[in-house]
């Protein structure tokens, strides 16, 4: 028999409040004891009663909207992950090396099921936002395995993402946000010839670098303003370099955008 949580016991009892709270002021309505209010006066009690259900549970969406899924990596020897998140908050990092039998582990909204197609030893992965209902909020959470090379693409609108690469192998990475932040960790290895690609129209990025990983970032936009830690980074002509022995293999991030803050870390 399931137990029920302290939350969903918290959810039980405000909707069991607001019930009884209505079923008093149609009782006390009904023997014209409220004297001359309006019933319709009333309508703000439900923005009230919204609130209330946005502080509790953190959204709109019951919280048993999201469904955890884990695809097997079989045969897969490559694989492209296309997020298109909307105004949801993403997570994406690397999957524990106790589980890299897995190719994908995470959350996902009811009715938004991972879409995965495999075109002989390359899989696709799709995650899209428009197939879940507006007010489903739940955060999504992402983890890849180690020693696949990935293609990454992630969009939001309003919503943030955390996308930690360093502990995958990158072909490329293209990344896009709205309105909102990007907290982008770069990755430790990577093929020859990758890239990252970031757009950003009016939002926060920060990019953190591992010790020792030579890249060159470059950034063009009017008003992006880019603030890069001296210590660890130098500006050249090309743009921004880390400092790191010159002989090691270069990942080149580009970054575009109107407006936006992009940090260096």
């Amino acid at each position: 028999m399931a137990r029920s949580t302290p939350h969903r016991a918290s959810l039980s009892l405000l909707g069991s409040s607001t019930l009884v709270g209505l079923g008093l002021v149609l009782l006390l309505n009904s023997f014209m004891l409220l004297g001359e209010v309006q019933l319709g006066s009333l309508w703000p009690l439900a923005l009230v009663g919204l609130g209330l259900l946005v502080l509790v549970r953190g959204d709109l969406a019951p919280n048993d909207q999201t469904r955890r899924f884990s695809i097997t990596r079989g045969s897969v020897q490559s694989a492209t992950l296309e997020i298109s998140a909307g105004d949801v908050d993403v997570t994406l990092m690397a999957l524990p090396v106790e589980q890299q039998e897995r190719l994908v582990v995470g959350s996902f909204a009811l009715a938004a099921r991972p879409a995965l197609s495999v075109n002989d030893t390359h899989a696709l992965v799709r995650m899209d936002r428009a197939e879940v209902g507006w007010n489903s909020l739940a955060e999504w959470e992402v983890r890849l395995a180690q020693n696949v090379p990935w293609v990454i693409y992630t969009s939001t609108s309003t919503g943030q993402q955390i996308i930690d690469l360093s502990e995958l192998v990158l072909a490329q990475a293209h990344l896009a946000s709205g309105i909102g932040a990007i907290r982008l960790v770069l990755p430790r290895e990577f093929l020859e010839g990758a890239w990252v690609q970031v757009r950003v129209n009016l939002a926060v990025l920060t990019i953190s670098t591992p010790l020792g990983l030579r890249v060159l970032v470059q950034a063009q936009g009017r008003f992006l303003r880019l603030n890069a830690d001296p210590a660890r980074y130098q500006l050249t002509a090309e743009g921004w370099r880390s400092s790191a022995d010159e002989t090691l293999p270069l990942l080149r991030v580009q970054i575009s955008g109107t407006f936006g803050d992009v940090r260096l870390v």
